[in-house]
């Protein structure tokens, strides 16, 4: 019973970890330049909102997978908020 309450225990809590950078490349790379720009600016707006570090470094790894997106799509040439 112990050792199935451990497996349980680390199943879950290696299971529950945050997304990568490029887990957030992945689930974004088919988004056009104005949706990329689009969703940075939604964001950079629940960014305000968010109390808790984790959900902070959440958001702060979307931002970086969407810039490297937007560099990559070479996005420049639409309007940033």
């Amino acid at each position: 019973m112990r050792w199935l309450c451990i497996f349980l225990f680390l199943f879950t809590t290696l299971s529950a970890q945050a997304a990568t950078v490029e887990d957030y490349v992945q689930q974004y790379k088919n988004l056009p330049c104005s949706g990329i720009t689009t969703a940075m600016g939604d964001i950079r707006m629940k960014l305000k909102m968010v109390s808790s570090n984790k959900e902070k470094l959440e958001y702060y790894n979307r931002l970086f997978a969407l810039s490297k997106l937007r560099k990559s799509k070479r996005c420049f040439g639409q309007a940033y908020t």
